[in-house]
């Protein structure tokens, strides 16, 4: 996603509504991000991967890890779409967002909801990050710098053991995810599904890695892998790593 612009950020801000995938919400509007991304209703076919991942037998009591929440926006979707009377835990990387993400969920009514402020990497301890709304990981970073903020560094699994096996982990951490599924062996086990929007070579090649190497794991563990090339298109089973895009995609992964 493109970065709108950074501007000075509240989590106390004025609310707005809109109709997202059929489901009324309200938001607090953090910055312009808000309004640039959030501030028009979403048509449902403009997320193929709701209607993809209620395909995939999830239970409605079950557990959602949303990393890289954001405002909460998908996480409340997550919550309604998939376990109305479950639990989503949100994982987010900025301060200011991970206190909006609290904020609407209070302001929707959504109970078994809450938000972690950490970024999802390979091992615990701590990292420095951009600070803006999109911001991503900086490695071998000067903490005095006044741009970067420091941020609690969790791995999957460690999320897992803390807050239990989820039903389905949903991921989108701005190219980390090769960092964020090396620290996920026993995830990777346990869990039945996953979603990730995979940021392509270049952005993870800056984290050492690629697509191929996100996704070869689930494939030697006996996933089906699906992916999509855009939020809004569909879905099809991938035919080997061979097949696979080294440019910014979606991915769905099931236990067969």
């Amino acid at each position: 996603m493109r970065e709108l612009g950074r501007g000075k950020r509240r989590d106390d801000g004025p609310i707005i509504r809109h109709t997202y995938l059929d489901e009324p919400i309200d938001l607090v509007v953090v910055d312009e991000l808000t309004t640039g991304w959030y501030g028009r209703d979403w048509p449902a076919a403009e997320r193929a991967e709701f209607a993809f991942l209620a395909t995939l037998g999830i239970p409605e009591a079950g557990r959602v890890f949303n990393l890289g929440a954001h405002q909460g926006l998908v996480a409340l979707l997550l919550k309604r779409k998939l376990v109305p009377r479950g639990s989503v835990l949100a994982v987010e990387m900025d301060r200011t967002n991970a206190a909006a993400c609290n904020r609407n969920f209070a302001l929707n009514g959504n109970a078994g909801m809450s938000a972690v402020h950490a970024a999802v990497l390979d091992r615990p301890g701590r990292v420095h990050a951009r600070r803006r709304s999109n911001g991503n990981v900086i490695h071998d970073a000067a903490p005095a710098q006044r741009h970067l903020q420091a941020v609690p560094a969790r791995t999957i699994d460690a999320l897992m053991a803390e807050h239990g096996v989820p039903d389905l982990v949903y991921m989108d951490i701005e190219g980390a995810e090769v960092l964020a599924m090396r620290g996920a062996h026993e995830a990777l086990a346990r869990v039945p599904a996953w979603y990730m929007e995979l940021h392509g070579d270049e952005v993870c090649g800056s984290f050492g890695g690629s697509n191929t190497e996100v996704v070869r794991p689930f494939a030697a563990a006996g996933f089906v892998v699906f992916t999509s090339p855009s939020e809004e298109s569909p879905y099809t089973r991938l035919d080997g790593l061979d097949a696979l895009t080294p440019d910014r995609c979606h991915l769905i992964a099931r236990r067969r």
